[in-house]
């Protein structure tokens, strides 16, 4: 006859089973795909496992494009730009489920990209470009808002573009790419009023330094969960160390839009259009792949005749 668990037992025995029912099934994907869209080049958000299995569809609208797409930090909310109201984009947030959707930002003559969480969830970096009456866009500055849709304030000024925020783990530094070396010192080597590189800015908008010197366009700069190392693509994938040292390329040719894995093991990213006889025969589409942090065993994920880009995985 099976002996009775003391209270202690019985509660230890309770508290295993109770995390281990309330543990997540499973790290997701999120990225954007023409694939919904035919031929007219729109776009919607979609998320799928890590090994590229059970994709569905969470945003989408005939004749919008919905995209850059990214994770809040308890992933029960995404953030992502459309152009829902006009030919310029807003930010808008919905559930992870794709429901209880909800405008972030209303900005006319403005476009609004790149949106990225901070890591305690309270507040959004985005890049905005606004639309002159000609139909040019001024260079896009990065901005700050609140979750709530409130405080929108710029964190760059200037005539040089600042793009793509991203926060550092412990939400006091900004990753973001800036052609503003170009203003200060157009004699450095590979570099002219066209090339992006890498910076990091503290949250109150001071001490901008600069991480890369890419010979054409640096992009996507990515945080490793622990805060150690940044990926980034110049022509190829790359990490470097938080402060910019031990840059190291992990491929060539492509890498755009890299993503982390939750435990820092691998990497998404968005660039695979290249063809690559050994790994994708006679496939030269854009989809999106994985390597491994140490740059070994890459593999795609996507496999498509249209573009599937703008990965975030958390």
């Amino acid at each position: 006859m099976p002996q009775s668990l003391s209270p202690c037992a019985a509660l230890i025995l309770l508290i295993v089973v109770g995390a281990c029912m309330q543990a997540p099934t499973g790290k997701l994907i999120l990225f954007d795909s023409e694939r919904d869209h035919g031929a007219t080049g729109n776009q919607s958000i979609y998320v799928m496992g890590p090994d590229g299995s059970n994709v569905r569809r969470l945003a989408h609208v005939e004749g919008v494009t919905s995209w850059l797409a990214d994770w809040s930090p308890d992933r029960k909310t995404i953030v992502f730009s459309a152009n829902r109201t006009g030919p310029w984009d807003d930010l808008y947030v919905m559930d992870a489920d794709g429901g209880n959707l909800r405008q972030l930002t209303d900005t006319p003559n403005a476009s609004e990209h790149d949106a990225a969480w901070s890591p305690d969830g309270r507040h959004v970096a985005y890049d905005r470009s606004t639309i002159t009456v000609d139909g040019t866009r001024q260079n896009a500055q990065l901005w700050i808002i609140d979750a709530n849709g409130s405080n929108p304030r710029a964190l760059t000024s200037g005539s040089s573009r600042n793009l793509r925020p991203a926060w550092s783990p412990d939400g006091s530094t900004i990753a973001f790419m800036s052609d503003r070396h170009a203003e200060v010192d157009v004699n450095l080597m590979g570099t002219d009023d066209g090339d992006l590189d890498i910076y990091i800015v503290e949250r109150d908008g001071s001490n901008v330094r600069r991480l890369s010197e890419c010979a054409e366009t640096a992009g996507g700069p990515a945080w490793s969960p622990d805060g150690q190392q940044i990926a980034f693509s110049c022509r190829g994938l790359w990490v470097m160390n938080a402060d910019g040292r031990n840059q190291r390329r992990l491929i060539n040719d492509f890498g755009g839009r890299p993503a982390w894995s939750p435990d820092g093991t691998e990497i998404a990213f968005g660039s695979c259009y290249r063809e690559i006889p050994t790994v994708l025969p006679q496939y030269d589409k854009h989809e999106i792949c994985v390597i491994r942090a140490d740059g070994s065993e890459f593999r795609a994920l996507t496999q498509n005749e249209v573009f599937d880009g703008h990965p975030d995985w958390r």
